[in-house]
This record gives C-alpha cells, sequence and structure tokens, in this order.
C-alpha cells in the first residue's frame, strides 16, 4: 500500500463561495487563486519523485482552520490541488474518504494534513489516532 501525507499551510477556502459572475462569465475570487497558487509551490517539494499516484484512492483529512467552514467545499479545493499539482490524474480516483477531522489552529497557524493512500476495503487507519 503506498501512503503520502501532505501539508497545506494556511486557510482553505470553501471554493464553492469563492466564485464570482461578472459581465456572462464566472470566475475565481482572488482569495483562491491565491490559495491555489500557493499550496501548489507548498506541495511541490512534497511529491518531489513520488509519482503520479493512479488507481482508487483514500483519503483523510485534519484541518486546523480559524472559521468553522463547509467541510465539503474545503475537500473540493483540496481535490483539485491535488489535480493541479499532479499527484492524481483526476480527483474523481478518490472513492474513499475515511476520516475529516476539524481543530481550531494550534499557535495560530492554520494548516492541512492531507492522508492520500490506495483503496483499500476494510482499512482503519491507526496513524491518524497517533496524531491526537
Amino acid at each position: 500500500m503506498r501512503r503520502i501525507k501532505l501539508i497545506i499551510k494556511g486557510e482553505i477556502p470553501s471554493k464553492k463561495n469563492l466564485l464570482r459572475t461578472g459581465r456572462g462569465h464566472i470566475y475565481k475570487d482572488p482569495r483562491t487563486v491565491t490559495f491555489e497558487k500557493d499550496a501548489y509551490y507548498q506541495l511541490q517539494p512534497q511529491i518531489k519523485n513520488k509519482g503520479i499516484m493512479k488507481g482508487r484512492l483514500s483519503l483523510s483529512a485534519i484541518f486546523f482552520q480559524k472559521r468553522d467552514k463547509d467541510t465539503d467545499n474545503m475537500l473540493s479545493s483540496i481535490f483539485d490541488i491535488l489535480e493541479q499539482s499532479g499527484l492524481i490524474e483526476n480527483d474523481k480516483q478518490i472513492q474513499h474518504i475515511m476520516h475529516v477531522v476539524k481543530f481550531p489552529p494550534i499557535n495560530k497557524e492554520s494548516k492541512a494534513i492531507i492522508f492520500l493512500s490506495s483503496y483499500l476495503k476494510n482499512y482503519l487507519p491507526s496513524y491518524l489516532l497517533k496524531l491526537l
């Protein structure tokens, strides 16, 4: 089984709420664009020489965020950045979301810790319990 741990520092935007319309077009809010660029550059050293993950995948996430945001939309932002970074081919590969935990930030530092692994049925990740 292949497993990767990724850390993205900063507030994770709720992507759905940051789309804007104007002049007949839908465009991303500047905060979303800034997050995507920043997260992309944070992930590059973490995924260097890891190769693309293929097949069905499982994801666990721990969010340390200042504000309580919609979990589904934060995950959507994470899925998109994993795809943009080249770690996965398509976000539909993530077939199983094992755990999503939200906490207030530690030392006022917002971040997300993402665990991405090959999909295994009936797998309970004990490594998450060690973090808490």
